[in-house]
This record gives structure tokens, sequence and C-alpha cells, in this order.
């Protein structure tokens, strides 16, 4: 199904190794401005939730200090831009259909995480679930199309992938 050979890819190499250029650190710290953002937000307004968060009932072995999640978004966001850019790197840019559909899952994630900081004030616990399912499963797809591609990269998806199914099962257990 995914036939990701490097001689397949148009990538700068010398001899059989792909080279890593400055230029690639360049678009790589770029290309991880925007989930480092998103998650800097969300552990900026964890003291917006604070209130909020006395208001429902949280799973005992959730922890109660909302900080506590924006760190762990923070924590397991930042590495996201580096592996979308191994991903356009090494998998060809967007002239090839599975890494337009491993990006599209990436995007659609990021988008999932940016909406769920408004979801954090909504008073219907189902409508929130839907959302970080959602969120969850695009991450799971993103986390198994960058492993197909690129080992490295869905490495560095996993812990994302898992912290998303942590906020599936707290808002589950909110519903």
């Amino acid at each position: 199904m995914y036939a990701h050979h490097d001689f397949i890819r148009r990538a700068k190499r010398l001899g059989s190794e792909i080279i890593w250029t400055r230029t690639d650190t360049k678009y790589s710290i770029a290309c991880s401005i925007i989930p480092c953002a998103i998650s800097f937000n969300s552990f900026l307004s964890g003291s917006d939730h604070m209130q909020r968060s006395k208001e429902i009932s949280v799973p005992l072995l959730a922890p109660k200090d909302p900080y506590i999640y924006g760190l762990l978004d923070v924590l397991t966001m930042s590495p996201l831009g580096y592996a979308a850019y191994r991903i356009y790197k090494f998998g060809g840019g967007f002239a090839y259909d599975d890494t337009k559909i491993a990006l599209g899952f990436y995007g659609v994630s990021l988008l999932f995480a940016l909406l769920s900081l408004p979801f954090t004030k909504v008073k219907n616990p189902s409508s929130k679930f839907y959302q970080t399912l959602l969120m969850h499963l695009t991450a799971l797809g993103a986390t198994y199309t960058f492993h197909e591609i690129d080992k490295k990269a869905g490495l560095l998806m996993i812990p994302y992938a898992i912290w998303t199914g942590c906020y599936t099962l707290l808002a589950y257990t909110m519903k």
C-alpha cells in the first residue's frame, strides 16, 4: 500500500543518506510554531478554566489543577511540527497522496485541538466528548500514517495520540 523507499522520494542526499540542511532546521522550527502556540494558549487559559473546573465533577484519578493539563499539552504538542516537517520532507512533499493524507490528518487534529479550548466552557458534556473523540481519532490517524512514511515522525506523534486519548476518556467519564 505504502511504498516509501528513499530512492522514490526527491530529497537531497549524500550517497544513500538523506541530507538535513540548515534550511530544513529553519522550516522544522517554523512548523513547530503552530502546535506550540495552540498548546501554550491552553497552558495560559488554565486560570480561566479554574472556576469552571470547580463546577464540574472531575473523576477521582484526574488531576484537579488545569495547569497540569496545559503543561502536558505543551509537552505533547511541541514535537508535532518537527514530525510534520519530516513527513513533508521525507514523504516527497505534496506530490504523493499518502503524504497529503498524513498531513491532512495532522491538520484536522490541530484544528480540533484549537477548537477544544472553547469546548471547555460548554455546559453540554456530550458535545465535549464527541469533539475530543474526533480529535483523538484524527490524532490516531495521523500517528499511523506518519509511522508508515517515517518511523521517527510516527514515534514523535505517539505521546500526542495517548494524551488525546486521555482527554477523550476524561470527557467520557464526565458525560
